[in-house]
């Protein structure tokens, strides 16, 4: 269970807070990016991956 906390903090540290601040930066809502990610989650999950 530790590990997966660990993996999902290094997920958002590494990937997903870099590219909110991009997001942001360019006027992309933040909300339009979250939405994207746990859309695409889902579509792996369903997939099996």
């Amino acid at each position: 269970m530790e590990r997966n906390r660990s993996d999902r903090l290094r997920f958002f540290t590494d990937f997903v807070d870099p590219m909110l601040a991009e997001a942001t930066a360019i006027g992309i809502p933040v909300t339009e990016i979250l939405a994207y990610i746990v859309e695409s989650a889902g579509d792996e999950r369903a997939n099996g991956e």
